[in-house]
């Protein structure tokens, strides 16, 4: 049961302190410092992990590359910064912590070699030209669908989070690749297979994986937002760079309440919770967006 207030007790502002202490979603709402010490820059504090946000979105994008008839292919493009990036088709593709690609898109085939780390792709359909991910001598192929690949040292894992990947021997040239050679294993969502990379046999085990095994697993492609004081419009803002179905705010004042803490970026349940509880706002459920609303 929450405690009753008192004049000394903790501003709404620390409220997500509070959730957490009662289970109410992860665990990941630290307590802020001292109230004098969270007044004191909060705001820039806010600005500066949006700010960080937003350029490491202009680092991570390029446009997509067209190559008029006649004209020479791009050079490949090795990519090795973290985060979200999307390629030439439109496919985008997370890099986790020091992985590298090698995006070499050649004819029918949308080829791209991952070179080192863990990456997860997201693939846009087109059924004429399959997308092949090579790591080391195993290759993913996929038309339109969601797969992470890992190159370790002894083996490539590939998990499957949407549709379905075969995973076989990497072709000796990105052109043979129209010829798959025969699948080690065929992966559909919630799938895994981990593939030695000496002397594999023909045919992989595949694993099932449960919803929270796969959410775990993948958790490293979803950030964390760290609100500081931070009035609900900009977190808002900010959460709905993550979310599917975005937050929007029925009444222009609601955008001045503040929050502070830390969150996964895609846990809006834990900051709607909060909302209900600390600021007496409720949640109206569309199927285009969450409208918050003050109860009445």
């Amino acid at each position: 049961m929450k405690p009753e207030p008192s004049a000394d007790s903790e501003p709404r502002s620390a409220a997500l302190d509070w959730v957490a202490a009662q289970g109410a979603g992860e665990s990941v709402f630290a307590r802020v410092a001292a109230r004098e010490r969270r007044r004191r820059g909060r705001r820039a504090a806010f600005g500066a992990v949006a700010g960080l946000v937003v350029a490491a979105g202009a680092a991570w994008r390029w446009g997509p590359v067209q190559v008029s008839p006649g004209t020479a292919a791009p050079a490949p493009a090795r990519h090795a910064a973290a985060g979200r990036q999307t390629l030439p088709d439109g496919s985008a593709v997370d890099l986790r912590h020091d992985a590298q690609i090698l995006v070499a898109f050649e004819g029918i085939i949308r080829r791209v070699v991952l070179e080192r780390g863990e990456a997860h792709f997201s693939v846009a359909k087109d059924p004429a030209k399959p997308f092949v991910v090579v790591a080391g001598g195993v290759a993913v192929r996929a038309i339109g669908t969601a797969f992470s690949v890992q190159f370790g040292a002894t083996t490539v894992e590939v998990i499957v989070s949407e549709g379905r990947v075969a995973v076989e021997p990497a072709p000796p040239t990105s052109a043979s690749a129209a010829m798959p050679p025969p699948a080690y294993a065929h992966l559909t969502a919630g799938h895994r297979v981990v593939v030695p990379l000496v002397a594999p046999p023909p045919l992989l085990p595949v694993e099932t994986m449960n919803a929270r095994d796969l959410a775990a697993r993948l958790a490293w492609r979803v950030p964390r937002l760290e609100f500081a004081a931070t009035p609900l419009a900009d977190a808002v803002a900010a959460l709905n760079r993550h979310t599917a179905v975005p937050l929007v705010l029925a009444d222009p004042s609601l955008g001045t309440l503040e929050l502070s803490g830390s969150i996964r970026a895609d846990n809006t349940d834990s900051v709607l919770h909060l909302l209900a509880a600390e600021f007496g706002i409720r949640a109206e459920r569309r199927t285009d967006a969450i409208v918050l609303r003050r109860n009445h």
